[in-house]
């Protein structure tokens, strides 16, 4: 096996020495991939970017039937301990002199079945080969995380298009093609990992509490993505969505009123999800039920939650899948109707 610290350094390209535009853009023209890229990014952290990943992981593949990949790039991994089991042995045994020594008992995927050790984030940045792991969810593959990547970006700082040369590379297309929606999920910071997954996004979810600390992260993240644009000129599509809202707390409904009032954010925001404890409970293996899907249809989690998927569905562009779901739930909602009409007739009935 092959110690991490032995990989070639991976030369950090800049603007000049990648393909450009007659306008001086970087040129992706060649760009392959067919599969609507979501990541999931706030610099701040604590705004709930691994939970909701979790939430529309569950979405996807268990009501929309599709077909997920999902790359965990957050060092702490807190996506991938909701979706495998993780492990905390050492995964190398690295010389002191290595820049990965000071990450020696780190959380990381098990060995993978194919490959013989643990094949995380790491090392597909690094190698440029994709492994998914299966999961706990049908239709869920997932490249986990690996608290080595909290040395990729000193190691390979600058390098913001690996992960989309990855997905673009002709020997991952088929692969790529196959699913259905890729899903990232982020650390809360400017990083190399954070930028990796900016620049190879077609859409980005951005959740936020309403705080005015969060407004801080949103700039953050649209200044990185105007630095994107001025780099690519590639079309990609933001929204945010506050999280934890309790509209009980004067700053909520303030800071929720100047985003709506804002001539800038309005018309990105989603419907806000409300503060309730009982989403973490869906976070960690073990839970009963592990996905809202098991609750009772009535439960408040499961609108909740059934809600903010349909509407990052259709800002995906999911159409036909989201009017089959409605359908389906239409129906259902006619049969519950019906079934209540005969037991309350049955009722007045019997007395």
């Amino acid at each position: 096996m092959i110690q991490a610290w032995e990989y070639p350094k991976r030369s950090n390209l800049s603007a000049t020495d990648r393909d450009t535009t007659s306008e001086g853009f970087m040129d992706f023209s060649n760009r392959a991939i067919k599969t609507p890229v979501l990541a999931l990014t706030n610099h701040k952290g604590g705004v709930g970017k691994s939970t909701l990943a979790q939430l529309l992981s569950f979405f996807f593949t268990r009501v929309l039937g599709m077909r997920v990949l999902a790359f965990d790039l957050d060092p702490q991994g807190n996506y991938s301990a909701s979706m495998i089991e993780m492990d905390d042995r050492p995964q190398f045994n690295h010389p002191a002199d290595s820049p990965l020594a000071m990450y020696p008992n780190s959380v990381n995927p098990p060995d993978h079945p194919m490959y013989g050790h643990p094949y995380s984030m790491y090392e597909t940045l690094v190698e440029g080969v994709l492994m998914p792991y299966a999961t706990r969810v049908d239709g869920l593959e997932l490249v986990p995380s690996t608290g080595l990547l909290s040395s990729y970006d000193m190691m390979y700082a600058g390098d913001l298009y690996r992960l989309d040369e990855i997905l673009n590379d002709p020997e991952n297309l088929e692969l790529i093609n196959s699913y259905d929606l890729i899903i990232i999920d982020t650390p809360p910071a400017v990083d190399t990992c954070s930028q990796n997954a900016n620049f190879a996004a077609t859409h980005i979810l951005v959740p936020m509490l309403l705080e005015r600390k969060s407004m801080d992260g949103i700039s953050a993240t649209r200044a990185l993505n105007a630095m994107r644009e001025s780099h690519t000129q590639r079309d990609y599509s933001l929204r945010l969505i506050p999280n934890q809202v309790d509209r009980r707390m004067g700053v909520h409904q303030d800071v929720l009123k100047e985003l709506k009032d804002s001539p800038v954010y309005k018309e990105l925001l989603l419907s806000e999800i409300p503060h309730r404890a009982s989403i973490k409970d869906l976070d960690m293996i073990g839970a009963n039920p592990f996905s809202p899907d098991g609750l009772s249809p009535n439960d408040p989690l499961r609108k909740i939650w059934t809600k903010f998927g349909i509407e990052v569905a259709t800002w995906i562009g999911f159409d036909e899948q989201v009017k089959s779901l409605k359908k389906t739930e239409r129906a259902r909602q006619e049969l519950n109707i019906h079934a209540a009409t005969k037991r309350t007739k049955k009722t007045v009935q019997g007395a």
